[in-house]
């Protein structure tokens, strides 16, 4: 359960015939008086892929009508296998509460890391002009069920527009991309955290970490057979570096023969019909009773974390700057974010995890740093500009404020 983030390239890929289904606006600040919500229409759609504002058509940048437009970007959040497998096999009632699941898992991820970290536009012309301002920004979710592959797989593609509206001038400016890119770790683990918290408390759900370090969830009593049967995007890309490595000991890389794996077109990622949901049963009724194994997974009741739980979580988290400064001298807001994500596992709601991340800045042992010469990003206080380091750290290299010119300042919460 990933996030990824690329630039938008292809209009066509979330319009027409080939748009994904019931694609829904996340629009907080209701710009373009398109609702928070509200299906998502190829004429409004196509009016901000293009840089201009829909109904009115005004260009919203100077490069709306030059090829040098760039649209935005598309965070891709892709839930577990088992959260698909799962999805597959159950009944109508309980795969349209798993997709509103997943889209609700993406919308407060985009609210509490996207538009609350990344709405910002860089204004100035000359490079010592530069300066970083915020403002509102708005997004398109786009569900997806059925992989290139055509195995169950729920993606949403979450389309970020390339626009701001500045809070201080009202003016409509370009989005500063860089820190999406900082955010993706945490992106990611916000969105599989809040979508196992959803599945555990609306479905009864058993979820469990995995990973080298717990970084990521999985229903706890998924058959592995149904993971192995849809996942061969994973066969494929096996494949794919097998065919590579072959390549390299061939004295002729063609007669390798991965020519034609990696120029034949992939079919693209679409919502499911009831002929894929049928096909997905009778494959899976190959290894499994389908509806026996739902009844196993998805239960009614709801248990609270219990009390070791939350000892575990809280130990874990009291634990960051340590495990985080095994690896890295200095580390951002963004890795903690991360960090505090992965160690909750689906067991608390959004408010409480908005209390566990200040509790994780707050700690005893995490030494804030300030920058000698600061970029804009610094200068204006953005999040994913904030470095920690430990105390036990500076104890320790007595030269790692000079190397890294950084110096430690007084902690500061969470902005």
């Amino acid at each position: 359960m990933v996030a990824r983030i690329n630039k938008l390239a292809d209009e066509h890929l979330y319009t027409g015939r080939r748009r994904p289904h019931a694609g829904k606006w996340r629009n907080p600040s209701g710009l373009f008086q398109l609702a928070d919500g509200a299906a998502v229409s190829d004429r409004d759609f196509l009016s901000l892929w293009r840089g201009f504002a829909p109904v009115d058509g005004w260009p919203l940048s100077r490069r709306a009508r030059t090829r040098n437009h760039s649209p935005g970007f598309d965070i891709v959040l892709s839930p577990d296998k088992t959260i698909s497998a799962l999805w597959a096999i159950s009944p109508d009632f309980d795969r349209k509460r798993i997709e509103r699941a997943v889209m609700d898992a993406a919308r407060e991820t985009l609210t509490g890391i996207v538009f609350r970290h990344c709405a910002v536009t860089r204004a100035g012309r000359a490079a010592t002009e530069i300066r970083i301002e915020p403002g509102n920004i708005l997004a398109a979710a786009f569900p997806y069920h059925v992989s290139r592959e055509l195995d169950p797989q729920l993606d949403v593609s979450c389309v970020v527009f390339n626009v701001v509206h500045t809070h201080r001038d009202r003016r409509w400016r370009a989005l500063h991309g860089y820190p999406l890119y900082s955010w993706v770790k945490a992106i990611g683990a916000t969105f599989r955290n809040r979508l196992a918290w959803r599945l555990r408390s609306r479905l009864g759900v058993g979820m469990e970490r995995h990973g080298d370090h717990g970084e990521y969830t999985r229903i706890r009593h998924m058959d592995p057979g149904l993971e192995e049967l849809w996942s061969k995007r994973n066969a494929r890309l096996q494949a794919h570096v097998n065919a590579v490595h072959a390549a390299w000991r061939t004295a002729d890389p063609a007669a390798s023969g991965t020519g034609a794996s990696t120029t034949a077109a992939l079919r693209i990622k679409r919502t499911a019909t009831q002929s894929d949901i049928d096909r997905f049963r009778a494959q899976a009724a190959r290894i499994v009773d389908p509806d026996v194994l739902h009844a196993s997974i998805v239960r009614s009741a709801f248990n609270e974390p219990a009390e070791r739980e939350r000892a575990g979580v809280r130990r874990e988290i009291d634990d960051i700057p340590r495990t985080l400064a095994a690896t890295e001298l200095v580390f951002g807001m963004p890795d903690i974010v991360a960090r505090v994500e992965n160690a909750a596992g689906g067991l608390f709601d959004d408010d409480a995890m908005d209390g566990w991340r200040r509790y994780a800045l707050a700690a005893g042992n995490l030494l804030p740093l300030e920058y000698e010469n600061p970029n804009p990003d610094a200068v204006a206080g953005m999040a994913h500009k904030r470095l920690f380091t430990t105390r036990d750290i500076l104890d320790t290299s007595p030269d790692h404020k000079r190397l890294s010119g950084l110096s430690a300042q007084d902690p500061a919460e969470e902005p």
